[in-house]
């Protein structure tokens, strides 16, 4: 027969029940029903501690079971978990109206498998009003894990039980599938709060579903809901937004009325769109302060705009993201409105473009925005972020208006060219610090290394050729917040334009090429982002003109960047030493 060890772990935050007042026989049958017990097990006390906030008891099954839960250490884990999740609730009383308490917690401690390779669960409503809540606690398992995830998992478990305490009714009168998405997303949200630095919850980083509704992540995605609670805490409410919301969630029915529980949440439209806007870029902040490397999984549509005026319109499910690219045509200027409903706040949209790194920017009703691509060879894709938080989603449809007039690149020759600038270069090193400026903009950053090749070849048909081979460079950037983050950047293509002599030192580029591929990977403490997306070149170079310098050893491209303090253009060399 197996070997079955049984846990029985007291926790109280308000009045202490006596020892005599256990029914080990009852906390076995309903913790964990076994056909060989049908009637339970006894238990004997074991030890008990105190804390300020509660005491702690703990008892075993001794019949027949000659291994202690002190050859595991679960009673010193339990001991250390359970006083900082009581820390972590007396804090939450302090900024917080929903005050957080639980009932005593039973753990079983068992050698039986995991049903789907569990750490640790908790039977929700298998216990009455005036019992303790029992926790499974799966010892092959648990031995197995670090002991940051042991205590990250069984702070998750805690919180269940804190559900099953304040909040009974909206988990045992409503289906699982109901409520999943909220108990499971919240329970990883609050194992987070209490250990902010063990990341343990960075394995459910890439579960959130974007063109899924939020109330209808399920299973395995129904835990990466915790990012959208990690971006609901950061907000101005704080993390009684996270509270407030599970009291505010139906006490009965179905996923209908979670919909509607969720939608009557004062502010939701801004809520879920910023939410929106952090998963897509990386910018969902951990507990800790840091960003979380996040993958979203949405629906990515996308729309050819023609030359002339063109109107697109979609609409989205309820509480769902959506990315749309848009692609832009050459030697055209581009003006993108939105001409959605001005009264409506429940579907907002931004704009960037497609390849950059870094946040998004609205697009306002009324306010039209413009993209110069006069100069391009070839088209250009943005992408279009849109979320809806409403409740009729095909009469509040997203709408774009965007109208593409024939342009004339206003880079033109004046002077006759320059044959000094004509030749093949290798990037020079010190000038690697600049070469990431647009891509980082506003960053203060070092780069550590590199390996691969840079090169910039200038034709006698004053054709511009940048060439990255196998390019690689380790970049890291400085925060003073969140310390320093490191960034692999990965380049290889390359990409052509015709350059015109505007004066004696200052060129200009028409006839853009199309793009190459640029990876970047940012390494944070919990995962890494990694994502690959189109880069030019020019894209730096693109608009106005570029001063150089030239001679016999050296080609020096100065760029004019937005990279200064407040964003005021400062210029930027690249030094080209001359192959």
């Amino acid at each position: 027969m197996k070997q079955l060890i049984f846990l029985s772990l007291l926790l109280l935050l308000t009045s202490v029940t006596e020892a005599a007042s256990i029914n080990c026989n009852t906390l076995w049958a309903k913790g964990y029903p076994d056909p060989r017990f049908p009637e339970g097990l006894d238990c004997t006390f074991s030890e008990k501690w105190e804390t300020s906030v509660g005491t702690g008891e703990v008892y075993h099954y001794t019949k027949g079971f000659p291994l202690s839960p002190d050859d595991t250490g679960f009673t010193f884990r339990a001991r250390e978990v359970f006083k900082a999740v009581s820390d972590k609730v007396l804090a939450l009383r302090e900024e917080s109206s929903i005050k957080l308490y639980f009932k005593p917690l039973t753990f079983i401690f068992t050698d039986q498998k995991a049903i789907k390779n569990e750490i640790a669960m908790v039977r929700v409503g298998h216990a009455g009003d005036d019992e303790s809540c029992p926790v499974i606690v799966y010892i092959d398992s648990f031995k197995k894990q670090t002991p940051e995830r042991q205590k990250q998992m069984l702070a998750h478990e805690i919180f269940h039980c804190i559900q099953d305490t304040i909040w009974r009714e909206k988990i045992v009168d409503t289906p699982k599938r109901a409520h999943e998405w909220w108990s499971e997303g919240s329970a990883v949200w609050f194992s987070n709060l209490v250990y902010p630095k063990a990341n343990q919850e960075f394995d459910y980083n890439d579960d959130y579903m974007g063109d899924s509704p939020l109330v209808l992540q399920k299973e395995d995605n129904s835990y990466g809901t915790y990012l959208f609670f990690q971006s609901f805490a950061q907000s101005w409410i704080g993390n009684d937004a996270v509270l407030s919301m599970i009291e505010d969630m139906p006490e009965e029915g179905g996923t209908a009325d979670q919909f509607n529980a969720v939608l009557d949440y004062p502010s939701i439209e801004l809520h879920f769109h910023r939410f929106a806007q952090e998963i897509t870029s990386n910018r969902v902040k951990d507990a800790d302060g840091t960003f979380l490397a996040t993958s979203l999984s949405t629906l990515n549509d996308s729309y050819k705009v023609k030359e002339g005026e063109n109107n697109f319109e979609w609409f989205n499910e309820i509480l769902t993201i959506r990315i749309t690219d848009i692609q832009l045509p050459p030697q055209t200027i581009v003006t993108i409105d939105n001409i959605s409903d001005p009264d409506s706040t429940v579907n907002p949209m931004d704009m960037r473009a497609t390849g950059t790194v870094g946040e998004w920017n609205s697009l306002i009703v009324g306010y039209p925005s413009t993209v110069d691509m006069s100069c391009k060879a070839f088209p250009k894709s943005i992408d279009i972020l849109s979320s809806y938080a409403g409740s009729d989603p095909t009469n509040e449809k997203f709408k774009l208006k965007i109208k593409a007039e024939k342009a004339t690149c206003q880079c033109v020759e004046k002077v006759e060219f320059d044959k000094c600038l004509v030749g093949n270069y290798e990037l020079d090193k010190p000038s690697l610090d600049k070469v990431f400026a647009r891509i980082f903009n506003h960053k203060d950053y070092v780069v550590e290394n590199s390996s691969g090749s840079y090169t910039l070849s200038v034709n006698p048909g004053q054709k511009f050729t940048f060439t990255e081979t196998d390019f690689n460079a380790s970049v890291i950037i400085k925060d003073d917040e969140h310390g320093d983050i490191r960034v692999l950047v990965t380049m290889n293509g390359s990409t052509d334009a015709q350059a015109k002599l505007l004066s004696k030192n200052e060129i200009c580029f028409s006839d853009i090429g199309s793009d190459y591929a640029i990876r970047i990977q940012v390494f944070f403490p919990m995962g890494v982002a990694d994502s690959t997306n189109p880069y030019s070149n020019f894209d730096e170079f693109a608009q106005g003109s570029t001063k150089f310098r030239c001679n016999k050893d050296e080609l020096v491209l100065i760029r004019m960047l937005p990279t200064g303090p407040d964003g005021e253009d400062q210029p930027q060399e690249l030094r080209f030493i001359r192959k």
